[in-house]
Order: C-alpha cells, then sequence, then structure tokens
C-alpha cells in the first residue's frame, strides 16, 4: 500500500472490467484518482489469479480441440490418398478408339492427253495415283485437268498370266458407280468433278495384275500420248519387268523403236521395282546394243 500526497495521485493498475459482471485482471490497465487523506489499494489479487485460472483451462480446452481435429483432418487426407493409390492399382478398361489409317502411295504419275479429231482439240492430263493400307486396301485415284465435263473412264482389269481385260472383282467399288459395257469384258465409270476413285478391299482382286482404261468423252475417245493409263495394283518386281520386256522380243521381228517403246513402258515399274527392275531394262539396252537382238527383224520404222 502506498499513502496518497497532498496532491491527488494516480496509479495505474489494472481494473477496468472488459465486459460487464466480469471481474479485472490484470491484464487491464486504467487510471485511479485516490482523494486526499485516503489510501489506495491495488485490486484484489486473488480474484485476478482465479479468472486467469480460468483463462488457462479454456485455452487448454481450446488447443486440446484443435489438435484432435487437426488430426482428424491429417486422418482424413491420410485415408484419402490410401484410397487412390488402391484406385490406381485397380484394372480398369478402356474404350477403342477408331484411329485413321496412314497409306503409302506405291503409284503416282500423270498422263498427258493431246487428242484431235475433226475440228476438236482436246488437251489435258489425267493423274493416277494407288494407295496401300496396312489392312491390305488397295485405293486407286483419279483426277483429271483441262478436259472439260461429262467424263467417264472406259476400263478393265488384267489378271496375273493373261493379257486381255476383264470386269473388276467382286467386292471392288468406285465411287462413279462401274456399269458393264458392251459385251460385258469392258467397264464405265463416271469421272465427277474431283476425279473418281476406286476401292479394292483387304482380299479383293489380289489376282489383279492392274487397271487399264481409256477416257472418254461423248464420242470422243482420249487417249494418252503412251496410250493406254495403266494403273499397277500390285507393287511391280524385277522379274514381272524381265518378263514383260523378254514376251516381246518372243515373235523375233519388230525393231528398235517397238523395243524402246516397251522399255519406255516399263520405265516406271522398274525404278518401283527397285535395282532388279534396274537391271532387267539395262540387261535389254545393252544386248540391244550388242546387236545380240534384232534390229529390223521383219519390219523397219521410218
Amino acid at each position: 500500500l502506498r499513502l496518497a500526497s497532498s496532491h491527488s495521485q494516480r496509479i495505474r493498475c489494472s481494473t477496468k472490467p472488459r465486459a460487464q459482471h466480469h471481474r479485472a485482471t490484470p491484464h487491464d490497465r486504467t487510471k485511479v484518482c485516490a482523494p486526499l487523506g485516503t489510501l489506495a489499494t491495488l485490486p484484489d489479487r486473488g480474484s485476478s489469479l482465479e479468472a486467469e485460472l480460468r483463462e488457462k483451462k479454456m485455452f487448454a480446452s481450446l488447443t486440446q480441440q484443435t489438435a484432435v481435429a487437426g488430426s482428424s483432418a491429417s486422418g482424413l487426407r491420410v485415408s484419402k490418398a490410401i484410397r487412390a493409390r488402391a484406385a490406381a492399382r485397380r484394372p480398369f478398361r478402356v474404350s477403342a478408339v477408331a484411329t485413321q489409317q496412314i497409306g503409302k502411295i506405291r503409284f503416282d504419275e500423270v498422263a498427258t492427253i493431246d487428242h484431235k479429231e475433226g475440228d476438236t482439240h482436246t488437251v489435258g492430263s489425267v493423274d493416277m495415283k494407288r494407295v496401300d493400307y496396312p489392312d491390305g486396301t488397295r485405293v486407286v485415284k483419279m483426277t483429271t485437268q483441262g478436259l472439260g465435263d461429262n467424263l467417264e473412264l472406259h476400263w478393265g482389269c488384267v489378271f496375273d498370266g493373261a493379257d486381255g481385260w476383264a470386269p473388276p472383282p467382286q467386292g471392288a467399288s468406285a465411287t462413279g458407280g462401274i456399269n458393264a459395257f458392251g459385251d460385258g469384258i469392258a467397264s464405265r465409270t463416271k469421272i465427277g468433278g474431283d476425279g473418281v476413285t476406286f476401292t479394292f478391299p483387304p482380299g479383293v482382286g489380289e489376282d489383279v495384275e492392274r487397271m487399264v482404261g481409256i477416257v472418254v468423252k461423248g464420242e470422243l475417245w482420249l487417249h494418252s500420248v503412251i496410250g493406254d493409263l495403266v494403273i499397277p495394283l500390285k507393287t511391280p518386281s524385277g522379274t514381272g519387268v524381265l518378263k514383260s520386256l523378254a514376251d516381246g522380243e518372243k515373235a523375233q521381228s519388230g525393231s528398235l523403236y517397238e523395243r524402246f517403246r516397251r522399255v519406255n513402258d516399263k520405265l516406271s515399274e522398274a525404278v518401283q521395282s527397285g535395282p532388279d527392275g534396274a537391271a532387267a531394262v539395262m540387261a535389254t539396252l545393252r544386248l540391244s546394243a550388242m546387236r545380240q537382238l534384232p534390229w529390223y527383224a521383219g519390219g523397219n520404222y521410218q
């Protein structure tokens, strides 16, 4: 206790309540004015200690509840992680997704059309491609340039070991339709503005060696400069090139011009068949240059 002086002395202590009916604690700080000649008493220490103990107990209780809640949340996170790992180990079903096949171009040539008939002179070209797909499908695409409209392809198939035309095999299709023509050996297919596409599904026409055709416009037969349009349906081989050139020499007749024309017709197949095809062409030309093959046997060209 301290005796107040003759002047009013202000002693700082914690007696201001924080709320109604709440005993002050040492944490409260306010001013107490002691009148002259009286004693300024400090707040009841015992009461302050009781309030402080109650606050400590309340804080400990809240801390414990927070710890329990934290452990529960942690356990929940752990359980979620365990369930996620278990789900990752379980087998799952994957739906099949259709993918587009990528084909490989096996034949790609352009034939020039330069046809004169009467007062009509038609100049243009025919682009021919064959694409093979991994599943065995073969697709032939033909487009025209500069030939106008109302075009048809007069065509047929040549099978292995044959020389003449034949109808296409059962199962083959064309965007312009396949219609028998004349005696049924040849077929007619319309050529649209985007050309025409022939499709030989897997297993269809495996014995077809090539397609042969002529572009027709009304009564005009638009032959190409090299003759009939030829699209091989089999990948050429050196043996096939050599056999074709040798068959042309069997008659023991003809001329150098006819030999060179046969070689020119087989150049594309020789290139596609690789070294064996090139060897067949070079052997034929070498034998001709050495005069081992006749130059003018039964005919001449002037």
